[in-house]
């Protein structure tokens, strides 16, 4: 994917804008996202109700939106949705949507959202709507919208550059965007990598203090370097959720270095899937069951039993307590690993006796296994990244495949005891059915 996150800029007279700051930066502004999967998207395209007219540019002073740039850069780039904070939240809005640029200007309501991989992830583009009696802006007919990090980094640099710039042709010095900026800039590694991670776990680099920045500190030291984002991406903003969820990896690591047993069946299937690219979460994780379902041979099989789930990814009884673990305090929902024989090796939280949570459970969990192209081991969480995202998707594609459930349902809605009933055929809960039936349109539950 190389996508770009594109601000069209072209200075022109302030008028009667106040502030120093503000007349020198007024401008039209256009900005559109590309990729090479998707077509290209305007995300200020306006639509004049007075006049009936359209246009792809709004005249806004481009200061604001550099300082809310500059103020929220690591929340921005690396913070993902987490369990407490998710997309709909005020303080998440705050960081990570355009329009709290603010300042009473017409900016486009865009939330920026991080996937949880850092500088090897993604950058989701969500428009929303945003109107006012006289004008709105137009959402884009594109479903996804994407760009790389790394991409989505040097765009928002350019951007905040050029005002910078802007602001010092005109002879202004030592305003907040351009002190700020300067700061970011003079960063050394370590800096920004306490910055960057602090950021993904939910806390605001900008506002910690000493203590807190020890104890960080201290907690991304007791896990390996390689698993820092699946720490701080599925563990925060709480530090002691963080130091639980650290204290399990390093106790799952034990646990695995402690057992050769191959897993041929898993183990080859993750072979296979290697190289697998995922700019679509959970598209990808339909997929992705899909084919392993095909690769299995088990296209029209259904698990009514954990037992039977367990033996089609090839574990044994006699060896199954090695392989994997219910913790009855375990944090966080599980932590995948390999072990010294390359297999697959799992810490799942202990549920009651229902096997429903048991088989979505684990097959999020064997997701991770099979897309994890290294011995770094990752958590299964109820936060709401790219890849809690994508093993959800394939838990409930694998467990419950459309197409199947599309031969068993007949009606255009259906009751909850028939809801009921189909957890009960495909060993799922209501829940994963429900969301099944909506997300591939397959019937409409009713209320429940």
């Amino acid at each position: 994917m190389n996508g770009r996150l594109a601000f069209d800029i072209s200075w022109v007279d302030p008028e009667r804008a106040r502030g120093a700051e503000l007349a020198a930066t007024w401008a039209s502004l256009r900005v559109t996202v590309s990729s090479d999967s998707e077509q290209s998207a305007c995300l200020t395209e306006i639509h004049d109700r007075s006049t009936g007219s359209a246009r792809e540019y709004v005249f806004v002073p481009l200061y604001p939106l550099a300082e809310w740039i500059v103020s929220n850069w690591w929340h921005i780039l690396y913070e993902p949705e987490g369990i407490e904070l998710n997309r709909t939240s005020p303080d998440f809005q705050r960081r990570h949507n355009m329009l709290h640029a603010g300042d009473g200007y017409f900016f486009p309501s865009v939330v920026l959202i991080a996937d949880g991989e850092g500088n090897d992830g993604l950058i989701e583009v969500v428009p929303e709507a945003r109107s006012t009696p006289l004008r709105r802006y137009i959402l884009p007919e594109v479903p996804f919208l994407a760009i790389e990090t790394v991409r989505a980094r040097e765009d928002l640099s350019a951007f905040v550059d050029a005002v910078v710039g802007r602001l010092e042709d005109r002879g202004i010095h030592g305003t907040y965007l351009q002190d700020e900026w300067s700061e970011i800039l003079r960063l050394d590694a370590e800096l920004g990598d306490f910055c960057r991670y602090t950021a993904m776990a939910g806390l605001d680099p900008n506002d910690i203090d000493d203590e807190t920045a020890n104890e960080f500190a201290r907690i991304a030291g007791i896990v390996p370097r390689n698993e820092w984002n699946a720490l701080f991406s599925n563990a925060g903003p709480s530090l002691d959720s963080l130091r639980a969820a650290a204290t399990s990896l390093v106790s799952s690591k034990e646990h695995l270095q402690s057992v050769d047993l191959a897993t041929p069946v898993v183990s080859d299937l993750r072979e296979r899937l290697r190289g697998f690219e995922a700019p679509r979460p959970w598209l990808s994780g339909y997929k992705i069951a899909r084919e392993v379902r095909t690769m299995l041979s088990i296209e029209q099989q259904r698990f009514g039993s954990f037992e039977s789930l367990q033996h089609v990814f090839g574990l044994q009884d006699a060896h199954r307590d090695e392989i994997m673990r219910f913790v009855p305090d375990l944090p966080v929902d599980g932590v995948v690993g390999v072990n010294t024989a390359g297999g697959l090796g799992v810490d799942m939280k202990a549920r009651d006796g229902n096997e429903a949570p048991h088989n979505f459970l684990f097959c999020r969990c064997v997701a991770e296994f099979l897309l994890n192209g290294s011995d770094a081991q990752h958590i299964v969480s109820r936060s709401k990244n790219a890849r809690q995202k994508l093993n959800r998707a394939f838990a409930a594609e694998f467990l419950a495949p459309a197409e199947l459930l599309r031969t068993s349902v007949s009606t255009p809605s259906v009751s909850l005891e028939e809801i009921e009933q189909l957890g009960v055929d495909f060993g799922v809960s209501v829940m994963v059915i429900a969301h099944q039936l909506e997300n591939h349109r397959i019937a409409v539950p009713e209320p429940y």
